[in-house]
């Protein structure tokens, strides 16, 4: 008997699966990979050895008006280690200095205050003015530039305005940016709902899958929002499965971004392998906040799937099923006609019927259903985290 673990909203699905069952186990190296170096220390590391630039303490002397665009609650960073750091060393080179602290909640609306102090720190919060990225008010925006896509960019004003605009964040695979980064702190985190809207539907056209960045719109257009919005510093933190910082690279936005991605790919990269059979988690919280945040474990999983094959999906899904865009409908649609997929979740089982997907309430529930799907005890590919992935 083997115990298996799945990423599972805030917390992880275990369950014992007997060996025979078990075809194989896909894992990310990046999720047994350990640096050897605590999560502080590597961000502090990262901070006074930059990428291309000069460390953050000089960049940030004599700059009247510092903006640090922080992650929200969609996003997996761990605050309590980069934003205190920062400020640090903003603060070693301007003790007087002016800093706000712009909560970049692209299109998944504002945090109330304790949410705000669970995320931060009240102590933290106290070292600088917060401030929430809100989406629905056009009126605190401006328009910078037209995407390379073709939308018209709009970011807030309170970062336009700055003198000094960082940026932080995690980065992993994404399916559509080829990478999630630092920079997707202005698109989407402080864009307008359209400019997010009119890149997300440029790039669902395209569909270039993770770890993909060359001819990728959608990268092009954050890194181009990024550039245009005035980002001068960047700090960029790898996570493993338990959220543990176990790389971190800061400096210029092109080069915290490369050296990073060059981690990356040499951590989250499998070779392609196919399945009739699989089980597989969408990387536990904040990804799997809603269903169709959820969603891209199946568009990593999608290229391994045999025809007529059956999927169990471990999704959380705290915030329900979500509403989707045009092409994530078409995702799941894709998805149904090639499998038959048993869904582990807290949305009320009729919701997830109305989707197309059976319901379960443990992994041991989901097996069961499977294999009645399937014809019989099958041996299953097992994917702890999908979103970790890169098939290359």
């Amino acid at each position: 008997m083997k115990t298996i673990k799945l990423a599972y909203g805030e917390t992880f699905l275990t369950a014992g699966i007997e060996e025979k069952r078990i075809k194989e186990i896909v894992e990310s190296p990046l999720n047994s990979y350990r640096s050897g170096t605590d999560s502080l220390t590597l961000v502090q590391n990262a901070l006074d050895d930059p990428v291309d630039t000069a460390p953050l303490s000089e960049i940030a002397k004599d700059k009247r008006r510092i903006v640090i665009l922080a992650n929200g609650k969609h996003r997996p960073t761990p605050e309590r280690f980069t934003i205190p750091v920062i400020l640090d060393r903003i603060f070693a080179g301007d003790p007087d200095a002016d800093v706000t602290v712009l909560v970049a909640t692209g299109g998944y609306g504002m945090m109330q205050q304790d949410a705000l102090e669970r995320r931060f720190g009240r102590d933290v919060m106290e070292r600088a003015r917060f401030v929430c990225h809100d989406v629905e008010n056009p009126e605190s925006m401006v328009q910078i530039d037209t995407l390379p896509t073709g939308t018209a960019l709009y970011v807030c004003k309170e970062a336009v305005n700055a003198d000094l605009l960082i940026s932080e964040g995690s980065i992993a695979p994404h399916y559509l940016a080829g990478f999630t980064s630092a920079a997707m702190s202005v698109l989407p985190g402080i864009a307008s709902r359209d400019s997010i809207r009119g890149a997300q539907n440029a790039a669902s056209k395209e569909m270039a899958g993770a770890g993909v960045t060359e001819n990728n719109g959608f990268y092009n257009d954050i890194l181009f929002a990024a550039r245009t919005a005035g980002v001068t510093f960047t700090l960029n933190v790898v996570l493993n499965l338990d959220r543990d910082i176990v790389f971190s690279a800061a400096g210029s936005l092109e080069g915290a971004q490369t050296a990073c991605e060059e981690m990356l790919r040499t951590k989250c990269a499998i070779s392609p392998r196919s399945s009739s059979y699989m089980l597989l988690s969408a990387g536990g919280a904040p990804l799997d906040h809603t269903f169709w945040g959820g969603l891209r474990a199946l568009t990593t999983a999608e290229p391994m799937l045999e025809e007529n094959s059956v999927v169990i999906l471990a999704t959380g899904c705290e915030n329900g099923v979500g509403k989707p865009m045009a092409w994530q409908s078409r995702q799941l649609e894709r998805a149904l006609a090639r499998s038959r997929i048993v869904c582990i979740s807290e949305i009320p089982d009729d919701e997830l019927a109305d989707l197309g997907l059976i319901p379960a309430d443990s992994i041991e529930s989901a097996v069961r259903k499977a294999d009645r799907l399937i014809g019989g005890e099958q041996p299953m590919t097992i994917i702890p985290d999908a979103a970790s992935l890169i098939v290359s």
